[in-house]
């Protein structure tokens, strides 16, 4: 469970996430990109909260690349990036 976290990330700075398994890192990641909804607080991208952003408008600016993907379709690493 995740509780009362806040940081900021200041352009062109690169992070790092680490804990234990369990700790929530992938659900921070999940809300961070918009895929989850927190139950309470938001998540701000450029001091608007992600909930104000369209789909496509945010995936300008925010991608997650999970480390395992399950497709029923053959593609390639490059048509999957695209």
């Amino acid at each position: 469970m995740l509780d009362q976290i806040s940081f900021d990330v200041a352009g062109g700075e690169t992070i790092a996430i680490m804990g234990a398994n369990g700790a929530g890192k992938t659900t921070l990641l999940k809300l961070c990109a918009g895929l989850l909804q927190p139950q309470h607080g938001e998540v701000r991208l450029a001091d608007k909260p992600i909930s104000g952003y369209r789909r496509r408008e945010l995936a300008k600016r925010a991608a997650l690349v999970p480390q395992e993907v399950h497709v029923s379709v053959e593609f390639t690493v490059q048509q999957f990036v695209r």
